[in-house]
């Protein structure tokens, strides 16, 4: 065999070992786990002071990715974004001493007052300080959210939420009978139709109450909502809905809402629903919706209360409403748990508070990669794997709040690994690294072909390499 033809062979063999091990390397690095890992593009508006916070609402934030690059302690009272439309990612970082006061008559009162159109918001957490956050108005219409107060927009409106947290106290009032007051621990209410929520991985720690002469929903995490889908939520803290004269919905994960879907969610705290005239709904997850909702995988712990002076009062375990075409499959609620009302609803399947410490008696349920339970977090009841909250430098650490009163502290899921930074600077070497594998690889390929070229020249002239 001519030497030629060899070293083309060995050529060729060094060709397809370096092609195939590159390849691999590439696909490793791919299926790395970057949970909470966030690509941030090149073109990002970064955001470090309250000044740049203040700024990113209207037109100018349409399509726009901003992105915190550090925890936010506000001084003054907080003015709402309005008319957000863009993605904000928080890193893992909060916005501290937040506060919005009944006195400056904020229709709708929040983080971001107002969302349109196409909006995601994600790995941040909202301290709300002793003050509040309460929207407040005469003219009828307020509504108030921990991270936004209203979902609004022309046609329709879609807003993802995930790896997001809030403490502390929201309220919405209202002195109009014709309007209605809406208050969501996490988002206040949306007022369009088709819109798409979806809630992923957050959790609320505070009391929500709304009050109006006219209609009132209030939720633990959403007060009024079409079309909303939670999963992997928790909410610990009260819930009451009051009208003197008109509806009133209350429920500790949804206050109203129809076609939602509601999975592997928990809720430690009292719902109550008080109305002097008119019909009320309570419900340990969700106070009412005209149409269907399906419940899959959650549990109440807390009474459940609906008092209608003259009207109609329902209240249930799970559900307030009395509809029978909601779909419940593998909920809880305390045996030990109260529902009072005129028109009660069972739909739920009662546990002992020992049953309700215990991982066989929740059937179907995923203690693997969803849900953990130890003796010594959250009472001894079921909690989600994977709740964040901010550990002060842009850190997401897995937590679940704790359900003893403590309003302002976390216990640390222990069994759960810290998914680590949420920084970009994961994804650049990640990226950096596939860059250089790439430029390596191409170059090789390049030497190759050179040298194969080189050697079918010198074959067709009859030149015999030695």
């Amino acid at each position: 065999m001519k030497i030629n033809e060899i070293f083309l062979k060995m050529l060729l063999t060094i060709f397809f070992v370096t092609l195939i091990v590159s390849l691999s390397q590439t696909l490793m690095i791919s299926a790395v786990d970057t949970t909470y890992s966030t690509l941030i593009p090149e073109n990002a508006k970064h955001i470090q002071t309250a000044a740049q916070l203040a700024d990113i609402g209207g037109i100018k934030s349409a399509g726009e990715y901003y992105v915190l690059d550090n925890d936010i302690n506000l001084v003054d009272e907080w003015v709402p974004i309005e008319d957000f439309s863009g993605t904000f990612d928080g890193q893992g970082y909060s916005i501290n001493n937040l506060y919005v006061l009944k006195s400056s008559n904020r229709e709708n009162a929040g983080l971001f007052g107002t969302v349109i159109n196409v909006v995601t918001i994600k790995n941040v957490g909202v301290n709300i300080n002793s003050n509040g956050v309460t929207a407040s108005s005469s003219s009828g219409y307020t509504s108030a959210g921990g991270l936004v107060g209203r979902i609004s927009g022309s046609i329709s409106c879609s807003i993802s939420v995930m790896n997001c947290y809030v403490t502390g106290d929201v309220t919405a009032t209202s002195t109009n009978s014709i309007g209605y007051a809406c208050a969501g621990g996490l988002l206040g209410m949306s007022d369009i139709y088709s819109s798409s929520i979806d809630i992923t991985n957050c959790y609320v720690v505070g009391d929500v109450t709304a009050t109006s002469p006219g209609y009132v929903y209030t939720g633990g995490l959403v007060g009024a909502s079409c079309s909303v889908y939670v999963g992997k939520c928790s909410v610990v803290g009260d819930v009451t809905a009051t009208s003197p004269s008109g509806y009133a919905y209350a429920g500790g994960l949804v206050g109203g809402g129809d076609n939602g879907t509601v999975e592997n969610c928990y809720v430690v705290g009292d719902v109550t629903a008080v109305s002097s005239a008119s019909v009320v709904y309570a419900g340990g997850l969700i106070g009412s919706g005209p149409s269907l909702v399906n419940i899959r995988n959650c549990y109440v712990v807390g009474d459940v209360t609906a008092t209608s002076r003259f009207g109609r009062a329902y209240a249930g375990d799970l559900i307030g409403s009395d509809r029978r075409d909601n779909y419940v499959s593998h909920s809880y609620f305390l045996f030990d748990q109260t529902v009072n009302g005129g028109t009660l609803s069972y739909v739920g399947e009662s546990l002992s508070s020992d049953a309700m410490k215990n991982q066989q008696s929740f059937i179907g349920w995923d203690f693997e990669n969803i849900w953990a339970i130890n003796s010594n977090t959250n009472g001894g009841y079921p909690y989600l794997r994977g709740l964040i909250a901010n550990n002060g430098n842009g850190s997401l650490e897995t937590t679940t709040p704790q359900s003893d009163g403590d309003d302002s502290s976390f216990l640390s899921d222990q069994s759960t690994p810290s998914t680590g930074s949420n920084s970009s600077s994961g994804d650049g070497q990640l990226g950096g690294f596939r860059l250089l594998l790439f430029v390596v690889v191409v170059g090789v390929i390049w030497a190759i072909i050179g040298v194969c070229i080189l050697l079918l020249r010198k074959r067709k002239t009859g030149v015999t390499v030695v």
